[in-house]
């Protein structure tokens, strides 16, 4: 497993990727612009099998963005860049990858001298699974409507922390 940056010729393997769950038409043309701008960046999996007879190309089984500019307002008060829209292929789902790329994301906002992340998820059941994860990995619930943020790991800063709901 490899993860890449989105760069404009491997939008075709994201759409193959994320199938119905890309809502907009020319979602991931979009994310190259604002890439482009410095305002996100795009992170995805190759499942590299290593030069395994029969894979001719990529594949693509997940992908994250790192937004530097939230739409979710609390994050972009505090200054905390976002984690959105986190997706794994159902096949690769529980095997880790969602925390390789959360690592992913965290190590840019450190590399960025952020001292939090944050990252949105739905209040819906269907995203259980998520915010489950999100919760284990140490996000605290922020701001309602979904919204974690979580201290980076490696950070010096003092990171602000809303208390756990009980």
């Amino acid at each position: 497993m490899i993860i890449k940056t989105l760069q404009s010729a491997d939008i075709p393997l994201l759409y193959r990727c994320a199938g119905t769950h890309v809502p907009e038409k020319d979602y991931f043309e979009q994310c190259c612009e604002e890439i482009a701008q410095n305002r996100r960046e795009t992170f995805w999996l190759d499942l590299d099998k290593g030069g395994d007879v029969g894979q001719t190309e990529p594949l693509c089984v997940g992908y994250v963005h790192y937004n530097r500019i939230p739409i979710y307002m609390p994050f972009r008060r505090l200054n905390i860049p976002e984690i959105q829209d986190l997706f794994i292929a159902p096949l690769y789902r529980r095997g880790g990858l969602a925390k390789a790329l959360i690592r992913q994301c965290e190590e840019l906002a450190r590399s960025e001298g952020h001292s939090e992340i944050g990252i949105g998820v739905g209040v819906g059941q269907e995203f259980g699974p998520a915010q489950r994860l999100y919760n284990s990995l140490g996000f605290h619930a922020i701001g309602g409507a979904g919204g974690r943020a979580r201290k980076v790991r490696g950070s010096t800063s003092p990171a602000y922390r809303s208390p756990r709901r009980k």
